[in-house]
This record gives structure tokens, C-alpha cells and sequence, in this order.
């Protein structure tokens, strides 16, 4: 069975931040098209999937100037399918002095996004699996619509 090919939009100032993760997803065998455009929301959006893209002490600073929280309301606001991805593990949460924010509330913020948005958080290790991971969860809501919790 062949594999659905999907389109990626990339947010024009997240391209510019980061040539390298453009270029994965450029590159990747499952993408048919790509775009670099100003998004109101998110990052990166894949057919009907908005992912709003993380390092581990960016999930910490926007959490700590509120700017999370109101990323996160406003992909839960919309008719997409909303994910946060954050390019590291959750043990990178616990390396994060300079930032002040201690683990256990990146982690409680990480829980509440799960549990009170209903948006999944998804942890990647690398630009190369972050960039595969959200090229897959698209590709499943293209390949089986009805399929897909929301």
C-alpha cells in the first residue's frame, strides 16, 4: 500500500529561525509540497494538523512570560488538529537552571495542556524525528479521517 503524501506550510519566521528543520521536512519522502508563509498560529501545519514547534527552554520561557498559555488557547480554538511538539525529551526539563522554571512545572504545564486542552504534547528527541513524527500524524488523519479523535 502506498503511503498518502502530504503538503507542510511552514510559518515564514520559524523558516527563518530554523533553516535546517525547513530543510528535513523539504526533503522528506512522504511530503508532496511545501510553503513558507506568515501562520497566525502554529508553526508548522500539515493538511488539517497545526503543530506549534518547542525546544525545551522555549517551552520554558513562554510558559514563564505567558505566552504559552495563550499559544495554547488559541490552537485549541481552532478547527485543526492541534499538537504541541517539543524537540527534546522530558528529561531536558530538569537542565534548565537559567531559565528558574523548576521541572515539576514544566511538567504539571506539559499535564495540563494533555488534560485540560485536550492537546496532545509530543516529546522528539531530534529535529529529524520531530519533523517525521508530525509528517505521520498528519499522513493517519489524511489516510483515515473518521478515524480521528478530536
Amino acid at each position: 500500500m502506498s503511503k498518502e503524501q502530504v503538503n507542510v506550510t511552514i510559518d515564514s519566521n520559524e523558516a527563518a529561525q530554523n533553516p535546517e528543520m525547513t530543510e528535513i521536512f523539504v526533503l522528506h519522502k512522504e511530503v508532496e509540497d511545501y510553503e513558507i508563509t506568515t501562520l497566525n498560529e502554529g508553526d508548522i501545519l500539515i493538511e488539517d494538523c497545526l503543530f506549534e514547534r518547542k525546544e525545551p527552554s522555549d517551552f520554558a520561557s513562554s510558559l514563564q512570560e505567558g505566552r504559552l498559555k495563550e499559544q495554547v488557547e488559541r490552537l485549541g480554538g481552532r478547527d485543526k488538529h492541534s499538537f504541541i511538539l517539543v524537540e527534546g525529551d522530558m528529561k531536558d526539563f530538569e537542565n534548565l537552571q537559567h531559565t528558574q522554571m523548576p521541572a515539576t512545572s514544566l511538567r504539571g504545564m506539559t499535564a495540563s495542556i494533555i488534560a485540560r486542552n485536550k492537546i496532545p504534547v509530543v516529546f522528539c528527541s531530534e529535529p529529524q524525528t520531530l519533523a517525521d513524527m508530525s509528517v505521520r500524524i498528519a499522513r493517519k488523519t489524511v489516510e483515515d479521517p473518521e478515524g480521528v479523535q478530536t
